[in-house]
């Protein structure tokens, strides 16, 4: 292990159980994060391609069905 990895170990160690709770919540949200945007939640630029991809592709298909 680490020395960095075992200076924090070493002070969690000395954390109250309350902010050893806290610590796991903060930690388990950021994993939360890190994964959900794994499995496929997009970001705001991400969402915003596919709604223009979409809306394109609307537009083609009313024009290509439209008879003249």
């Amino acid at each position: 292990m680490s020395d960095a990895l075992s200076y924090v170990e070493e002070q969690v160690q000395t954390f109250t159980l309350a902010e050893q709770i806290h610590l796991l919540n903060f930690i388990a949200d950021n994993i939360n994060k890190k994964t959900s945007i794994l499995n496929n939640e997009y970001t705001e630029e991400q969402s915003l391609q596919r709604m223009r991809e979409a809306s394109l592709s609307t537009v083609w298909e009313s024009v290509k069905n439209d008879t003249w």
